[in-house]
């Protein structure tokens, strides 16, 4: 009999062993190899998951802080730098519409009855025709130091108030800046007195003028805003165009407004 086809006794009568036996122990022999590098494979994940030691994690928490405090510093530099870019643009802004708005006064202007360190005033002329000086035809442009702002304050009474209100001044008394602004703050005026801010982020103002008030008829405006190194100076000049000079005379010294006269003479006596 062929040894493919050959009985074995073992499986029972009439049952043929046709070689499976042997594929089976080839099988089984081959499966090994198979399972140990599966499981090398796994140990070899397992120890790669644990691939830092605890030094080297406290290391890259360090780099990580340090990245973060350097990523903090810059954007507040940033913020810092922008805040104070805006704040000096602000300042040289109203700085440039301060001086346009007082150049406007000055050139409406009958006189500039005072001006110093202090700042300026201004006689917008005889508006009701009384031939006097009144509180409403007065403008007061002051420097706020502690503010650092300059400042327009004018009294406006409306139509209904009644016209004892608006006191007539004279001439000497209105050539003093803090006389004014006393005068234009007063309790009686609180209601009526707009005060608007023309200028901010100012460090210093100035006023120069051709002549000593109260007859002056051309000023120079210095406006300076910012701080050391980004401090801007701002420069304007305005001449009176219909000035009252001509009706300032002065007395043994003292200026005297005499609008009836047509024009008044320096009756100072030189020698």
């Amino acid at each position: 009999m062929n040894n493919r086809y050959r009985n074995t006794g073992k499986q029972g009568p009439g049952t043929w062993d046709l070689g499976l036996g042997k594929e089976k122990q080839m099988n089984q022999s081959t499966s090994q190899p198979v399972n140990q590098s599966t499981n090398l494979l796994a140990c070899s994940l397992q120890r790669g998951m644990v691939a830092f030691t605890l030094a080297e994690l406290l290391m890259a928490v360090t780099i990580t802080a340090m990245i973060g405090m350097a990523v903090v510093a810059v954007s507040s530099a940033l913020s810092s730098a922008k805040a104070s870019t805006d704040s000096m643009v602000e300042a040289v802004s109203s700085g440039r519409y301060a001086m346009r708005s007082i150049a406007a006064d000055v050139r409406k202007a009958a006189l500039v009855t005072a001006a110093d360190d202090d700042g300026m005033v201004i006689w917008t002329g005889d508006n009701n025709g009384d031939e006097k000086i009144n509180v409403a035809e007065l403008v007061l442009i002051q420097s706020d130091t502690d503010n650092q702002t300059v400042q327009r304050l004018q009294v406006a009474f409306p139509p209904s108030v009644s016209s004892s209100l608006n006191t007539s001044q004279t001439l000497v008394y209105v050539t003093d800046v803090g006389r004014v602004r006393n005068l234009l703050v007063n309790p009686a005026y609180s209601d009526y007195v707009t005060q608007r801010t023309l200028a901010v982020g100012v460090s210093n103002f100035e006023v120069v003028t051709d002549e000593s008030p109260p007859t002056p008829q051309l000023v120079l405006m210095r406006l300076a805003v910012g701080q050391d190194a980004q401090q801007i100076t701002l420069t304007n000049t305005a001449r009176l165009r219909a000035d009252a000079t001509g009706y300032v005379s002065f007395v043994e010294g003292i200026p005297v407004l005499d609008l009836s006269g047509g024009g008044g003479a320096d009756d100072d006596d030189d020698d």
